[in-house]
């Protein structure tokens, strides 16, 4: 709704200070539209002297969609009883949660007239007025006290929303303009004003908020303020128009209210005023009725763990516990995600690590990081159908796991990223496993690939260096006797990174993405950390900003836009956590990392919603 003249006194715009800056944040709540009574009469504005231009002609112009309008008046979709009241989180563009913003719906003394009081911590508190007519959602007087009589009087009260809704895709169009009313760079001469805006009825979307699926009502609105100059330039002409252009998308849910606005806010003498920002629900209460919205389930599992990883076929995740775990060491954990209960399978062998579920999903190859073996065990009972020994180094001695990738279509083949224990860079290559057996062609140790997946065919395998400053990610090819690296680029992302995910012809490590085979960058999201590819075109990613609450970042894979940010428990101790998809609806967290280089996780922090489906 609109949030229009109050903050706008603080700001100063060109030789318009405060004149006209109550103009310029009159669409932050973003309506408009036709409507309202013709304004009284504006006083003959003076005689222009020479060099000086009048104001336009005043005009009064809607232009209406034609056709039959969509009536869901009875689904309520702007509930405005006084007493219903809203909290929404407001984020920046890259994600970042900066306030919580509070509306109420208050009594006003005129007769069919309600208040919207907003309350934002910096911006401070405003009231708007409304009425419902035949027509619509009808703002009254949004200029009144911040622009001069004559341009407030000429906007009237303008239609913010039609109801009925117009067709789906119409467009209706609105232009106020003539006098501003006010002399402002002193010719004598009144300056130009004009008011134009054009509202698009986007049409009826699903929008998951807590359990359930509404059909949001989705608006594009996009206004602009032109104020003219009307004193000539000495060289001739006359100075640029200044212009504020606003736009807004937003989503209204039956009986509910507004369930999202994204806004964002320009003019033509500073650029950005307001980048985009986003107002999400977060909780209400209409006609008396709580707005359920938050339905984020947590479940903490006390489990120390070097690795995690979740079974599709059976539902359930999988983690191997060193040898330090009392009881339950050198063993696999099998955990419920629903209900968080943790079985564990007899002993594996010496400090399980890594781990990769076979194609075919009948076996899992566990990492053994005691005694340098990759050990294959049957699902789900874990009974051993094999082993190999790693290589071994004269001078490093007995390599280990560092991370394992299964070929997604060979069941019999794996790919092993090799650690030098107690040395900096531990990198040592990249091996390839057939049918259990050691293959001799081997990628370079040192700087190489330390996060590895295989790609969709099979026939290569992608990695990423994360452990110095070359940040390469690679192609490595596939051959009958092992591996040979045949691409690298500098590909970014920094010290530490420990998640690299495939989803077709995509690669993500941490939030930038890539195409295979060509290793082309295809993007990369502006916000979170640890990103992994989830159901239905989403990808998650945690915010753990220091001093902020920890959040999960769901984000839409075909453009990257933010679509939800779910809040954490704030000791849940996720400094360093790494996300692991299951189940729809679904992410385990392996918390209480105490450093990013170390794979030991003393926890794992399972997290429901329908919001991740």
């Amino acid at each position: 709704m609109k949030a229009w003249t109050e903050m706008a006194a603080q700001r100063c715009v060109a030789r318009w200070c405060v004149v006209i800056a109550s103009a310029i944040f009159a669409a932050c709540g973003g309506g408009g539209g036709g409507g309202g009574a013709e304004p009284p009469p504006v006083a003959a504005a003076p005689v222009v002297p020479a060099g000086s231009r009048p104001p336009p002609a005043t005009l009064r112009s809607d232009d209406n969609p034609a056709g039959a309008r969509v009536d869901r008046r009875a689904d309520n979709y702007f509930p405005l009883a006084v007493g219903d009241n809203w909290t929404y989180e407001r984020t920046e563009g890259a994600g970042a949660s900066t306030r919580t913003v509070a509306v109420r719906i208050v009594a006003r003394a005129a007769p069919g007239t309600i208040g919207w009081e907003e309350t934002d911590p910096v911006a401070g508190k405003s009231t708007s007025d409304y009425r419902r007519t035949a027509e619509g959602l009808q703002v009254i007087a949004p200029f009144t006290g911040g622009l001069p009589n004559a341009a407030a009087q000429l906007v009237g009260d303008p239609l913010e929303y039609a109801e009925p809704f117009y067709a789906v895709g119409s467009v209706r169009r609105l232009l106020r303009q003539g006098s501003y009313g006010e002399d402002v760079d002193g010719d004598g001469v009144h300056e130009g004003f004009s008011f134009e805006l054009a509202q698009t009825f986007v049409g009826f979307e699903d929008y998951r908020i807590g359990a359930r699926t509404v059909q949001a009502a989705r608006f594009r609105t996009v206004y602009r303020i032109a104020a003219m100059y009307s004193k000539s330039l000495a060289g001739g002409g006359y100075p640029a128009d200044y212009v504020f252009t606003g736009t807004e998308e937003t989503w209204w849910g039956p009986g509910i209210g507004l369930l999202r606005a994204d806004r964002q806010y320009q003019d033509s003498t500073r650029g950005a005023v307001e980048p985009l920002h986003t107002l999400r629900l977060v909780q209400g209460m209409v006609a008396g009725q709580a707005v359920v919205v938050d339905d984020v389930a947590t479940r903490s599992v006390a489990l120390l763990h070097n690795a995690l990883v979740f079974d599709a076929r059976r539902g359930v995740y999988y983690a191997s516990v060193p040898g330090a775990a009392v009881g339950t060491g050198n063993r696999i954990a099998v955990i419920d995600p629903a209900s968080g209960a943790v079985t564990h399978s007899l002993p594996v062998g010496s400090e399980p690590n890594a781990m990769a579920i076979a194609a075919d999903g009948a076996s899992i190859y566990v990492g053994l990081n005691g005694s340098g073996e990759v050990v294959r065990l049957a699902l789900p009972g874990f009974v051993e159908l094999g082993r190999v020994r790693l290589p071994s180094s004269s001078f490093y001695g007995q390599l280990v796991v560092e991370t394992l990738a299964a070929s997604p279509v060979d069941a019999d083949l794996f790919a092993v990223a090799l650690a030098r224990p107690g040395v900096s860079p531990k990198h040592g290559g990249v091996a390839l496993v057939r049918a259990m057996q050691l293959q001799p062609r081997q990628s370079q140790e040192h700087t190489g690939s330390n996060l590895i997946v295989f790609g969709a065919d099979g026939q290569s395998v992608y990695g990423y260096n994360n452990e110095t400053t070359e940040f390469g990610l690679r192609r490595l090819e596939v051959l009958a006797d092992g591996l040979a690296e045949r691409q690298v680029i500098s590909f970014g992302g920094g010290f530490y990174q420990r998640t690299i995910d495939r989803l077709g012809e995509r690669l993500l490590v941490n939030n930038r993405l890539a195409r295979a085979p060509g290793l082309e960058l295809d993007g990369q999201l502006g916000y979170g950390t640890g990103c992994r590819f989830a159901t239905a075109g989403r990808v998650l990613c945690l915010d753990t900003a220091s001093g902020a609450t920890p959040r999960l970042i769901v984000a839409d894979l075909a453009s990257y836009a933010l679509l939800d940010t779910l809040s954490l428990p704030a000791g849940a101790a996720i400094d360093y956590a790494t996300l692991v998809p299951g189940p729809a609806g679904t992410v385990a967290l392996r918390t209480g990392t105490s450093h990013p280089a170390y794979t030991e996780a003393t926890g794992i922090l399972i997290v429901s919603s329908a919001r991740l489906r």
